[in-house]
């Protein structure tokens, strides 16, 4: 039998260790692939500023405020608005809003938008904040939440939203073009002669006066009512 070159042998041995070497190193870096050090490395999610990849949640238990930016209004909902930018806030008790920026998203074609809080005590707050920010050339006509407070059209606040079983709260924004026209209404008084109470018959009378005016005003909107009063509010011929 033939001997084995020493040499020959050397370098199989060498070979080996280096197979081995990368094997191990390759299950290693997988490993380390596999859990995320810090919250920022995991896919999907950018603290402090947009995100426009895929809007899917990572693994576990997080607190998801998520909806639907949309054409229209409450009561006519349209189409959903792609592009549109959303933030999250955090902030304390005593803390002003609107807090610390948690993440940004943007709604994709359908309108759709999701955006999630990790359970990590970096953003674990009292109070959660909402923010739209509204599509050149619209105007903002309503908003819906399932359990947050509707501050007005572009903000929706939580407070202490809670998790991770009661961690999914659904919102609706709706935007519009603004109105090219406007209903005015014009209420015209003139000669009270400073009949505050009723006459004989029950007519009229500064209360009465008050109260028409208030329903009016209530049933268009204050800002659009004009009252105007032609004069002899005490005296007049």
């Amino acid at each position: 039998m033939r001997p084995i070159n020493h040499t020959l042998r050397l370098t199989i041995a060498l070979s080996v260790v280096f197979v081995v070497m990368i094997v191990a190193g390759g299950i290693a870096a997988i490993s380390a692939a596999d859990v995320p050090s810090t919250i920022e490395s995991i896919p999907g999610y950018e603290k402090g500023g947009p995100d426009y990849g895929p809007q899917s949640l990572p693994e576990g238990d997080a607190t998801r405020f998520r909806g639907y930016i949309r054409m229209g209004s409450l009561d006519d909902p349209g189409k959903g608005i792609a592009g549109v930018t959303v933030h999250c806030y955090g902030r304390n008790e005593g803390e002003s809003r609107p807090g610390h920026l948690i993440q940004t998203r943007v709604s994709d074609g359908s309108g759709f938008f999701n955006l999630y809080i990790l359970p990590d005590p970096r953003w674990i707050y009292d109070y959660y904040l909402l923010v739209v920010d509204t599509p050149s050339g619209l105007v903002p006509t309503g908003a819906w939440s399932e359990s947050g407070v509707v501050l007005d059209g572009t903000h929706i606040e939580w407070h202490d939203p809670g998790g991770p079983h009661d961690f999914i709260h659904l919102n609706n924004i709706y935007f519009d073009e603004p109105p090219t026209s406007a209903e005015l209404t014009i209420l015209h008084t003139n000669d009270f002669h400073g009949n505050l109470e009723t006459d004989y018959k029950g007519r009229g009378g500064s209360a009465f006066m008050a109260t028409v005016i208030s329903e009016v005003r209530d049933e268009v909107g204050a800002n659009n009512v004009i009252l105007a009063d032609a004069g002899d509010v005490y005296l007049g011929a």
